[in-house]
């Protein structure tokens, strides 16, 4: 009696499996049902009504004047332009997913299915999908060296043609990367976020005075969404806990700073950080890599999130 029902466990296990991988695998390839409804790969047909590069979506995705994608992010040796789905042979830079390094999986199914498209609905064919990641994650190409350097911005706030997802040449919209029916700044996920400002480059011509004990910074030099810029200074045996003794707030995107040492009576270490009247950027990174900390001396506190200088 055992015996039979182990039998029986495993042979239904067996075929669940079976089902699952059958599924799985309906669509591995362009040609194994997209070419139905957006047309062969090496023509113009778009289900948008949008006008095509050189009618050739390949030719769009593969152009050095285009999306300037390299062969291997979406293509497997011979596969004939027929490329894999999921699959490819990837760059030392990238990882081989073919088409989904782009369109992420999970939500261009649910865009099918918000669309109506039932052959690839997610309760159908992939009953598990997780929920698809917001239209503002980035996938994984974007912004890499395999591609156009402007492919930065899954929202596509900058409607520039040849930039972000504007590729083809009669309208303005992207990628439905989240698969809710909504694109680009349309979609609640790409709600405008004010960036804060990154590091300051080191542009700067420090010189002092040692009659009069002042030492001068002159500065002529921004980095993105500064509005102005904060300078802190203190004792160099204080450099290590960054204990600062002085600060001038506000002191402006150029111009000279002057600062009194007669207080400290050793050599001075000093830092100039960028804001933007709310939030000051990052401080530098100390020699472990870890970012230096707030002075808490100026009205702006450091926000590191969202910074302007790193993609």
């Amino acid at each position: 009696m055992k015996r039979s029902h182990l039998t029986i466990a495993l042979t239904v296990a067996s075929l669940f499996v079976l089902l699952i991988v059958t599924d799985a695998v309906a669509y591995e390839r362009y040609n194994d049902g997209c070419q139905d409804c957006h047309g062969a790969f090496t023509d113009g047909t778009s289900t948008k009504g949008s006008a095509i590069p050189g009618d050739d979506k390949h030719l769009m995705h593969r152009s050095g004047i285009y999306m300037e994608a390299d062969c291997d992010l979406c293509h497997t040796s011979g596969d004939g332009r027929d490329p894999w789905i999921g699959s490819s042979n990837g760059t030392a830079d990238n990882p081989g997913i073919g088409c989904n390094g782009c369109h992420r999986a999970v939500g261009l199914r649910a865009h099918h299915a918000d669309a109506g498209e039932s052959s690839c609905a997610s309760a159908s064919c992939h009953p598990n999908d997780p929920a698809p990641l917001p239209e503002n994650v980035v996938p994984v190409y974007y912004g890499t060296f395999d591609v156009n350097a402007t492919m930065l911005d899954p929202c596509n706030m900058d409607q520039t043609t040849g930039s972000n997802e504007n590729w083809t040449t009669t309208d303005f919209i992207g990628i439905d990367n989240d698969g809710d029916g909504l694109y680009d700044g349309d979609d609640p996920d790409c709600a405008t976020v004010t960036a804060t400002p990154g590091e300051m480059p080191s542009l700067l011509v420090p010189s002092h005075d040692s009659a009069a004990q002042s030492f001068s910074v002159t500065y002529d030099t921004t980095t993105c969404e500064t509005t102005s810029n904060n300078v802190f200074y203190g004792p160099l045996s204080a450099v290590s806990s960054y204990t600062y003794t002085g600060e001038g707030c506000s002191i402006g995107n150029t111009g000279t700073y002057t600062f009194d040492y007669s207080a400290v009576a050793e050599s001075i270490f000093f830092v100039i950080v960028a804001q933007n009247g709310t939030n000051e950027g990052s401080y530098g990174v100390d020699t472990t890599g870890t970012e230096r900390p707030d002075a808490l001396r100026c009205p702006e506190s450091q926000l590191l999130a969202d910074r302007c200088d790193i993609p």
